[in-house]
C-alpha cells in the first residue's frame, strides 16, 4: 500500500506517510502492522466519504443558508429540574446573566456550523428550534 492510497484527511496517531514508509522498509511483523493500520484508515476513511455522500442532497449550501430561520431560546431552570422560564430568545434583549449568554451564543454557533459544514437549516434540515436550559 502506498501513501496516494490513503486520503490525506485521514487522522491517527501516527501519521499515514510514516505508516507508509514502516510499511515498505521495516522488520515483517512491523511492516504487516503498518500495513494493516493502513487498511484500515483507509476503510474508516472510505465510510466517513460515504456518510457525507448520504446526506440529504436536497439541502444545498446556499438554500441552507439562505432560508435559514433561527430558532434560539434560552431558559432558566432556577436550579429545578424542569426546563423553567424563558431568559433569553431571538426577540429578547441580551441577559444580564453570563450563563443564558454565553448558552445563546453558543446555540448559534452550533446553528451557523450546521448550516456552513453541513448543509443543513439547524440541527434537522428543517429549522428545529434550538432550547438551552440554564441552572
Amino acid at each position: 500500500m502506498s501513501v496516494k492510497t490513503i486520503p490525506h484527511s485521514s487522522c491517527g496517531v501516527i501519521p499515514y506517510y510514516m505508516l507508509d514508509h514502516m510499511a515498505r522498509s521495516s522488520a515483517r511483523e512491523s511492516a504487516d502492522h503498518a500495513r494493516a493500520t493502513l487498511e484500515q484508515m483507509g476503510e474508516i476513511e472510505r465510510r466517513r466519504l460515504n456518510t457525507f455522500a448520504a446526506f440529504d442532497e436536497s439541502i444545498t449550501p446556499q438554500r441552507a443558508v439562505s432560508t435559514a430561520k433561527r430558532r434560539i431560546n434560552v431558559y432558566d431552570a432556577h436550579h429545578r429540574q424542569k426546563r423553567g422560564k424563558l431568559a433569553m430568545s431571538d426577540h429578547k434583549a441580551r441577559s444580564a446573566d453570563v450563563d443564558v449568554n454565553e448558552a445563546y451564543d453558543g446555540s448559534w454557533t452550533t446553528f451557523d456550523f450546521f448550516a456552513k459544514i453541513f448543509s443543513r437549516n439547524s440541527l434537522d434540515g428543517r429549522g428545529m428550534a434550538i432550547d438551552s436550559t440554564v441552572h
